[in-house]
């Protein structure tokens, strides 16, 4: 309806200017509406969506020189038309639409337009025109249609022009305004990384980029946060890493220095900013997004500057002691950060080529006070709370921490922690927690002791009967650990009959059964063996249950591979 007026579109190549009628606020409104029906997909139709994409090319130049509308409304004709084509555009499929090359022309200079209307004007100069105005007496009202039409053209010209650096600039400019236009700053900052040229960009340019993302990375909005968030890693991974790399080594020390403190508060400032507030509803994606940006800022700097790693480290420990205990979206995301930053930390600040006494020397005492502390905060998670990911993050301490810092202690109080909560006494939830966690460090010598006492002492109990299926689970598969430790030190045979006769104590038969079967099937030397020391009674009791369990037909089809075994446990011995 709102081109109902106008004369029949001329062919797609005429160069002919058309003449409008007087329905320029018209034009306006069906400009606006044929981008919002073909974006949003109420329109999907190849033909259909063609035939309107050439209503907005009805201008070849698009600036509506033959309307009689001022210069202020001719102005917001032409950006709001270059605008919707430009939101066409970022939807539609490569092939859905063919735009003429005019087309990436005329929004380039709409940019352009952009930023001459922010900038100072030339010397001189009181009153001076662009490409699609010619006066500035209403500048306030050019500004204003600018700011509202300019993201999604720079999002567009990402996608298409060679023209980066005028990309850039434009929207470092759009961030300066300090528009209050959410949407339109999550669509600039999520084209940013497309505009950034890196065979060109200076330091000085990078240092700007730099600084206005840190900003963003403050927004009250938590979108913009997270965008701010995603291109800081842009600039900080891959070829912004390689760049930097590269930018530092010819700059001179104060720049440089002033470069990677200004990175490191980039890579850091979510992180900081919401343990110092103590802020308990802080959005997850904000917080998840800030992990990764701290790790890819502890990849880049801590090879150019180790003198970082400290800082790094605190951080990593502030978010631990803030979120570990209550927040269980934390887990995949916070295992994978901590194992990086330790990674980083250690790689930047020790040589692989030294002795671990060496190495341990070699740290300085602001890393060795500050991974201590790390220590001190995993082990209070660990110890106080068994979240799920504890064990993990011992496991990351253990393996880039473990040669250059004395963990001995605190293996010890984690192992001797978990190995109390396992008792008949104790919650299901509890031991099973227990159980669970500290067989991922089995490994670790002081773990494995621990947990086999508390598994014996468990069995022991005079309240095993009443232990639930998910702590039998549990028992057998720290049995099954525990086993494949004995056998390797030959001690597999004293171990089955300390624990043989007690796994009869259960009230689980079927899991009772299935570790019989499998103790027998996987460990049948050192089973014949301590099955022949014992007494007939036993012998007997064992053998019952064996043979129950193979009749069951849930551990038969477990164990169909031994159903051949023998079950004369009077020819053991």
């Amino acid at each position: 309806r709102a081109f109902a007026s106008d004369p029949a579109s001329p062919p797609f190549a005429s160069s002919s200017t058309v003449v409008l009628g007087g329905y320029e606020p018209l034009q306006l409104e069906g400009a606006v509406t044929i981008a919002h029906v073909i974006a949003n997909k109420i329109i999907t139709d190849k033909v259909a969506v063609n035939r309107l994409v050439k209503l907005l090319l009805r201008q070849p130049d698009f600036s509506h020189d033959a309307s009689m509308c001022d210069d202020t409304l001719r102005f917001r004709l032409a950006l709001t038309t270059l605008g919707s084509l430009a939101r066409v555009a970022l939807v539609a499929t490569a092939d859905a639409i063919v735009l003429p090359r005019h087309v990436l022309t005329a929004w380039t200079n709409a940019v352009r337009d952009f930023c001459l209307l922010l900038v100072a004007p030339p010397a001189g100069a009181t009153n001076f025109g662009g490409t699609f105005f010619t006066s500035t007496r209403d500048l306030d009202v050019l500004k204003a249609v600018a700011m509202a039409q300019t993201p999604v053209l720079l999002a567009a010209l990402a996608q298409r022009s060679a023209d980066r650096t005028t990309l850039l600039t434009a929207a470092l400019l759009y961030f300066s305004a300090r528009t209050t236009d959410v949407s339109g700053v999550l669509t600039v900052l999520e084209a940013l990384p497309s505009m950034l040229d890196w065979t060109s960009i200076t330091p000085d340019t990078y240092g700007n980029v730099l600084h206005t993302l840190l900003v963003l990375a403050s927004h009250p909005d938590d979108r913009v946060q997270a965008a701010a968030l995603r291109a800081i890693q842009a600039l900080s991974t891959k070829d912004g890493a390689t760049y930097i790399q590269a930018a530092m080594a010819s700059v001179d020390s104060m720049a440089r220095q002033t470069t990677l403190q200004q990175l490191h508060l980039a890579t850091t400032v979510v992180l900081r900013s919401t343990t110092a507030r103590h802020v308990k509803l802080a959005s997850s994606s904000v917080v998840v997004e800030g992990m990764r940006t701290a790790a890819a800022g502890a990849a880049v700097l801590l090879p150019l500057d180790p003198s970082f790693g400290p800082a790094f480290i605190l951080v990593a420990n502030d978010v631990l002691r803030h979120f570990g205990p209550t927040c269980d979206w934390l887990e995949p995301t916070a295992v994978l950060y901590v194992d990086a930053t330790l990674r980083c930390v250690v790689a930047a600040s020790t040589s692989v080529d030294l002795h671990a006494v060496e190495a341990a020397q070699q740290l300085s005492p602001a890393l060795a006070t500050s991974l201590r502390v790390l220590v001190d905060t995993i082990e209070w998670l660990a110890t106080g709370h068994v979240v799920p990911f504890a064990a993990k993050l011992v496991s990351s301490v253990t393996t880039h921490v473990g040669t250059i810092v004395d963990l001995s202690d605190f293996h010890d109080r984690i192992a001797t922690m978990w190995m109390h909560q396992v008792s008949a006494t104790s919650t299901d939830a509890a031991a099973v927690a227990a159980l669970a966690c500290s067989r991922t460090l089995a490994g670790i010598p002081v773990v494995s002791q621990r947990m086999g006492m508390a598994v014996v002492r468990l069995l022991h109990e005079d309240g095993v009967q009443l232990i639930s299926k998910d702590v039998c689970d549990e028992v057998e598969a720290w049995m099954t650990v525990l086993m494949t430790g004995m056998e390797v030190h030959g001690a597999g045979e004293g171990w089955l009959q300390v624990v043989l006769p007690l796994l009869l104590r259960l009230s689980q038969p079927t899991t009772t059964g299935r570790m019989l079967i499998s103790i027998a099937t996987m460990f049948s030397g050192s089973f014949k063996a301590a099955v022949g020391r014992m007494g007939e009674d036993m012998r007997s009791a064992l053998q019952t249950a064996l043979r129950q369990a193979l009749v069951d037909k849930t551990a038969a089809a477990a164990a169909a591979p031994t159903t051949s075994m023998s079950l004369d446990f009077s020819r053991y011995g």
